[in-house]
């Protein structure tokens, strides 16, 4: 396979990531809610989130 043709295959096709996105928005804030009451009495589980953020942030 050519680089050329690679390159074609693995360009996302925009219309499927603005629906992608889109899809996402809308469960967002309905996993958010029921998260958020979740996580309350899990103070480990709110911690690994900020501690991935860290360890992968550019740097």
């Amino acid at each position: 396979m050519t680089p050329r043709r690679l390159m074609f295959l693995l360009k996302p096709d925009e219309h499927f990531l603005a629906a992608t996105r889109a899809a996402y928005d809308v469960m967002a804030v309905e996993y958010a809610e029921k998260v958020d009451s979740d996580l309350d009495a899990e103070p480990l589980d709110r911690a690994l989130p900020a501690v991935f953020a860290e360890l992968t942030q550019a740097g």
